[in-house]
């Protein structure tokens, strides 16, 4: 996962500021989530997606950019991590 905090890289004086990442969300690997961008509660960013738009409450996104593709039932973080049987 790739988190940004500078939006202009030194071409102007800008305000540092990184992503929000809200409790729940999921980022796949190699994804890159750009300055000020917020990921809500419960939103699932696919592997190696770009994004550059904030990200809805349990809703899914993919690509580069980011396209929502669907929404995400509630709690399915925690019944996929019950499923496993380590």
């Amino acid at each position: 996962m790739v988190l940004t905090n500078n939006k202009y890289m030194s071409r102007k004086p800008s305000q540092i500021k990184g992503p929000i990442l809200r409790r729940g969300c999921s980022i796949g690997a190699n994804s890159t989530i750009l300055p000020g961008i917020e990921v809500s509660e419960g939103a699932v960013v696919g592997a190696g997606a770009v994004v550059t738009k904030n990200v809805p409450k349990n809703k899914m996104v993919i690509g580069n950019p980011a396209r929502m593709i669907r929404g995400v039932s509630r709690g399915w973080s925690r019944k996929w991590w019950k499923s496993l049987s380590l």
